[in-house]
C-alpha cells in the first residue's frame, strides 16, 4: 500500500484511498467537498447513491491534463491523487462555510476498474442531465491565469501593440475543454451550465 504526506502540516503517511465496492449499473459516487479557505487542502468525503434516487449536486466538465505530477487530497481520511487541473478546480469550486456535492468523474469512478468504468460511462447522460448545474472549469496555464480581472486588464491595453497579449487571449480561447467531444456533450445534457 503506496503512502504519501499531506501538505496540511500532517508528518504521518496516508495510506492511498481504495475503492471498497464496485458501482453497479445504477450507482453513482458522488463527492462531499468539505468547506475550507481556497489554500487549505482539500478534505472530501464520498457517497454512493442509486440514480433514481439522487440527491441535488452538480458536475464538473473539465479536461484532466497531461501533467504527471499528481497532487494529493484527502478523502475519507485517506489519499486520493489527483491531476494540478482537478485540484485547481476543487480550491476554486470548494466553499468556505458549507459543503458542496459534486460528481467529478475522476474521483466519482474508480479508474482502475475497467468494468466499472464502462458502466459508468454508460451512465453519463443520466449523471449530467440529472445534474442540478453543470460547472465547466477551464483551467489555463499558470502563466496565462492571474485572476479574470488581470486577464481582462491585459486584453484592454494595447492588444495589437503586444503579441504577449494576443497570445494569452489565444491560449483562453485554444483551452483543451473547447475541443473535447466530452464536455460538448456534458454541457448539452446539463440543466444549468456554468463556466
Amino acid at each position: 500500500m503506496a503512502t504519501n504526506t499531506l501538505p496540511s502540516g500532517r508528518r504521518e503517511p496516508v495510506p492511498m484511498y481504495m475503492y471498497t465496492k464496485r458501482l453497479n449499473g445504477y450507482e453513482v459516487r458522488l463527492l462531499v467537498i468539505l468547506p475550507g479557505k481556497v489554500d487549505a487542502q482539500i478534505e472530501c468525503k464520498l457517497v454512493v447513491h442509486e440514480t433514481d434516487n439522487l440527491p441535488a449536486y452538480e458536475a464538473l466538465s473539465y479536461v484532466w491534463g497531461t501533467s504527471t505530477k499528481l497532487k494529493p487530497i484527502l478523502c475519507d481520511g485517506y489519499r486520493i491523487d489527483v491531476t494540478p487541473n482537478l485540484l485547481f478546480a476543487l480550491k476554486q469550486l470548494r466553499y468556505e462555510d458549507e459543503r458542496r456535492l459534486l460528481w467529478i468523474d475522476y474521483v466519482c469512478i474508480n479508474q482502475d476498474d475497467n468494468d466499472e468504468k464502462t458502466g459508468q460511462v454508460q451512465l453519463m447522460k443520466t449523471i449530467y442531465s440529472e445534474a442540478s448545474r453543470v460547472v465547466s472549469a477551464l483551467i489555463l496555464p499558470e502563466e496565462v491565469y492571474a485572476g479574470p480581472e488581470a486577464l481582462k486588464e491585459k486584453l484592454a491595453k494595447k492588444v495589437v501593440e503586444n503579441s504577449e497579449k494576443i497570445e494569452a487571449f489565444l491560449s483562453f480561447i485554444q483551452d483543451a475543454w473547447f475541443t473535447r467531444i466530452w464536455c460538448v456533450q456534458e454541457i448539452v445534457l446539463a440543466q444549468d451550465a456554468v463556466v
